[in-house]
């Protein structure tokens, strides 16, 4: 199925939305880049428990029992998975240009990017299955170490910009969806005037096949009053 013609306002929401992903992957990528391995995530731990926010009795830092949230690999594996995303988000960008990829299967990979992104933010930022990081919920003025502020912004960053990009899978999700629709009523439509119009000729073949034929070359001219005169 090829891209429907979209309204002049509004065919410009999709390219916008790939600008949009894009910028906040590069930001993503950067951010994870920087942070991986293990750049200032040991350091907001200890920063945690030293501030109070985090119970020194549950997370000893430098433990095994370390939630995962806290370990190197969280951020090693969110660096991959991003690096996976932007070029996913190229390819699907350059078959868009190229009008090769249908709205139905741009949507599909949507939904497993942003399956893939609400997975990365509940295990490896948020810690749903341990408590969540306390530079999420306090503010960044709050560190015990001076040094630690800007690492906190950074997680904070993060944070923010991944839900962001989950706000653009959506978006362009909703975006597919809607064009299908277009598309389909443009095509029932296209069908329905086709069709119209086949019953319009039958109708006038018809009409034409129901009128006697008449030969106009042997009719006479006959003046009003007059009989006309046949010849002996």
């Amino acid at each position: 199925m090829r891209w429907p013609s979209a309204p002049q306002k509004s065919r410009y929401i999709l390219p916008g939305l790939l600008i949009l992903e894009f910028g906040c992957l590069t930001a993503l990528f950067g951010l994870f880049g920087y942070a991986n391995p293990n750049t200032y995530r040991s350091a907001l731990l200890d920063d945690g428990v030293a501030s109070g926010f985090v119970a020194k009795s549950t997370y000893t830092p430098g433990s095994t029992d370390v939630p995962l949230v806290w370990r190197p690999v969280a951020t090693t594996v969110s660096l991959y998975l991003t690096l996976a995303s932007f070029l996913c988000m190229v390819l699907q960008a350059t078959l868009y240009i190229l009008s090769l990829c249908p709205p139905q299967a741009l949507a599909l990979v949507q939904v497993i990017m942003l399956s893939i992104w609400i997975a990365i933010i509940a295990i490896y930022q948020a810690g749903v299955n341990s408590e969540t990081p306390w530079f999420l919920t306090h503010s960044c003025a709050d560190v015990y170490y001076p040094r630690n502020r800007s690492p906190c912004l950074q997680a904070k960053g993060l944070f923010g910009i991944s839900i962001v990009l989950v706000a653009i899978y959506v978006a362009v999700g909703v975006w597919c969806v809607v064009v299908t629709v277009m598309g389909v009523r443009l095509r029932l439509k296209s069908e329905g005037r086709e069709s119209e119009a086949g019953k319009d000729v039958e109708l006038v073949q018809g009409r034409s096949a129901e009128e006697p034929v008449v030969d106009y070359a042997y009719q006479q001219p006959q003046t009003p009053g007059r009989v006309p005169v046949t010849p002996y």
